[in-house]
């Protein structure tokens, strides 16, 4: 199952609140080259859906979570953004 940092749950409720976005949408943890990224979605069956102050702020589809395991997201600032990094329980 995937968890969020306190850090990453409030930077991802801040980019959700400052990012324009189709009602519903919220942001997806995927896999992409680089490891995983976030990109805008909406909910749908059977993904875990993440809450920070109960409102939702991440989705996971159950292929990802089944082969991530137990982790981590946490949210580093990088110069030019920001990166998801796992941490494994």
């Amino acid at each position: 199952m995937v968890k969020l940092t306190d850090l990453a749950a409030t930077i991802l409720a801040q980019t959700l609140e400052e990012t324009p976005r189709k009602k519903g949408q919220i942001l997806r943890l995927i896999q992409n080259e680089d490891g995983c990224g976030l990109e805008m979605d909406i909910p749908r069956k059977g993904d875990q859906v993440i809450k920070h102050n109960d409102e939702a702020v991440l989705l996971v589809n159950p292929e990802l979570n089944e082969f991530l395991g137990d982790v981590t997201v946490d949210i580093v600032e990088r110069q030019g953004g920001v990166q998801v990094v796992l941490q494994e329980e």
